[in-house]
């Protein structure tokens, strides 16, 4: 365990014997064996979307998988994703050295169950392989990634028509909306100008 902490191994051995004649020095010799990182397989994946909401079913979905190499040791392929959604084509890659990348791509179309749903959610699978000299097989190497997308409602609201004459039917108090109060006012507006008519048209007849 001691090893193991420090990360070698020191091994010290010497010699020595008596010399029929003469003197004889002790030989001596020192080897240091340091310890390695066992085997660390790893894949990370990241999906992206190049957009940040839809609209309405029919809009297309482009989609991005970053596919790294985040472990100790090379990895073969072939690199491949499998999303739920949509199929992914990834380039034909033989070799992932450690810390290198590759990226594949996806195009999805939004359909009524997603409009209805309000948002798109998909769940996508990095694949890579790991060749140990100790397994019958390659060890197969693998992340998940999911992504969500909304439905955006910017720029989907009505707008409510004017009608003339204002309705009777209306429950609502002539202070209620926009709509009842300007008729309501035109109304009082109207009435404002016949009463004035009428009192003029008594005033004229005074004289």
């Amino acid at each position: 365990a001691a090893e193991v902490t420090a990360g070698s191994i020191t091994n010290n051995a010497s010699v020595d014997g008596t010399p029929t004649g003469g003197s004889l020095s002790a030989a001596t010799a020192s080897l240091t064996i340091t310890a390695t990182d066992a085997p660390a397989p790893k894949l990370t994946l990241v999906k992206s979307a190049l957009e940040d909401h839809f609209t309405k079913a029919g809009d297309l979905i482009h989609y991005s998988y970053l596919v790294t190499n985040t472990g100790n040791v090379g990895l073969t392929g072939p690199i491949s994703v499998d999303d739920n959604k949509v199929h992914v084509t990834c380039p034909a890659t033989p070799t992932l050295a450690v810390g290198a990348h590759v990226t594949c791509t996806a195009t999805y179309t939004v359909t009524p169950a997603d409009e209805t749903a309000n948002h798109v959610i998909n769940l996508a699978t990095a694949h890579a392989f790991y060749d140990d000299s100790a397994a019958p097989a390659a060890i197969r190497v693998i992340d998940s990634d999911q992504e969500t997308l909304d439905l955006s409602t910017h720029g989907s609201q009505s707008i409510k028509p004017f009608s003339w004459p204002p309705t009777t039917t209306s429950s609502k108090s002539p202070v209620g909306d926009g709509t009842p109060l300007f008729g309501f006012l035109i109304c009082l507006a109207f009435a404002s100008l016949a009463l004035f008519t009428v009192k003029a048209q008594r005033r004229g007849i005074k004289r």
